[in-house]
């Protein structure tokens, strides 16, 4: 019986057993204790002209997470079409990656753009794929 979930190489099936090596451990450590180097270094975003590339934050997007990593409560007023919400999901996935029990909700105008639990990630580390469209 093979171990792939839905075809998908990429992903195992919930309860597979994986070996770790150290490195992978330290890599691990890292990306919990940094969120910025964990979102530079695997969320990817879709880049109109490029497709799905990197996510290369300007140094207000890497203070913005910071902060949200440092403060519990903050307060934000920035323009328009600034990559906050790209930049705000990004560290949400973190958040709901490396801590246990989390439920997330963003919410727009009546609207629910984006739920995130903890309990349906499977725990390990890959690629993530962040994207925004409008909801339907």
């Amino acid at each position: 019986m093979s171990d792939i979930y839905l075809g998908n190489p990429n992903l195992k099936k919930a309860n597979t057993t994986q070996e770790f090596t150290e490195e992978n451990i330290i890599e691990f450590v890292r990306c919990k204790n940094d969120p910025v180097y964990f979102t530079e270094k695997y969320i990817k975003i879709v880049n109109v002209d490029e497709g799905l590339v990197g996510f290369e934050m300007y140094p207000f997007q890497r203070k913005l997470i910071r902060n949200f990593h440092e403060n519990r409560f903050n307060i934000c007023k920035m323009p328009r079409q600034t990559g906050k919400s790209t930049t705000v999901v990004s560290y949400l996935l973190h958040y709901a990656i490396f801590n246990d029990n989390v439920n997330i909700g963003i919410l727009q105008t009546k609207r629910l753009l984006l739920e995130i639990s903890s309990a349906d990630y499977n725990w390990r580390m890959r690629t993530c794929r962040v994207g925004c469209s409008k909801a339907s």
